[in-house]
């Protein structure tokens, strides 16, 4: 889809990685400092000695016979790239287990995985086939290098869904980013993407949350508002 950023296979990128470090040296405002590539040297090098664990997707094993007294689960889309990593982040400090789901194609290919980079627990999927029909086919026309952004991001929304549904986790989350993307990364976009996938109000956006109406999983209890972030625009400014 649009602003696709290819993963290593089943790693962070060390640069995501760093930023995400450094916000759990540095608290909020060190992640809203790395989401703008502005990070100080000297915090960098904080973070880098911290002995913080692998932010992303911890070793959380989704179970259906947890139902009683267990914490809210989620299926984050995956990229590899620093807006999902930190929403990953962002998921874990509000206490949701998360399984990350790559999606891969001939459009954006699965590569090595860097050496160093730590392992983090990710579902990987082929979608070459239908990546191809929807080029061919889009519902709702092209983005810029003619790839077809919503139609793309729509038929992942309900892949994640039914990975969610497998793996018996309560809601799907992405890294988008309010207005980042004129044409895919707007609260029409999201409401019709939704919509079309049947999925209203089940697609909890971590870093643009507080700017976005109330999801399901928030009127349930499942995640508080207020550990959501207000991030907007190219520049992710509050």
């Amino acid at each position: 889809g649009e602003g696709w950023i290819p993963p290593t296979a089943g790693t962070v990128p060390r640069a995501a990685l760093a930023a995400c470090r450094l916000s759990a040296v540095a608290g909020e405002d060190g992640l809203r400092t790395a989401l703008r590539g502005g990070a100080p040297s000297a915090m960098l090098g904080e973070a880098r000695r911290s002995r913080v664990p692998p932010i992303c997707c911890e070793n959380r094993h989704l179970r259906h016979d947890m139902a009683d007294q267990r914490e809210p689960r989620a299926v984050l889309l995956y990229s590899g790239g620093l807006d999902s990593s930190l929403a990953c982040e962002v998921l874990r400090r509000a206490g949701v287990g998360v399984v990350a789901l790559h999606h891969h194609s001939v459009f954006f290919p699965l590569r090595e995985a860097r050496a160093g980079a730590p392992a983090c627990p990710t579902i990987t999927r082929d979608i070459t086939e239908e990546m191809i029909r929807l080029v061919a086919e889009p519902h709702y026309g092209l983005g810029k290098n003619a790839n077809p952004c919503l139609d793309c991001k729509q038929h992942m929304y309900g892949l994640a869904w039914q990975e969610a549904q497998r793996q018996g986790a309560d809601f799907i989350a992405t890294g988008e980013v309010l207005g980042q993307r004129p044409m895919s990364q707007n609260r029409q976009a999201f409401a019709r993407m939704e919509k079309g996938a049947g999925l209203r109000g089940l697609v909890v956006r971590p870093l643009s949350g507080r700017l976005l109406p109330p999801t399901v999983p928030e009127e349930q209890g499942l995640i508080d508002r207020a550990d959501l972030l207000d991030l907007q625009g190219r520049s992710r400014k509050r």
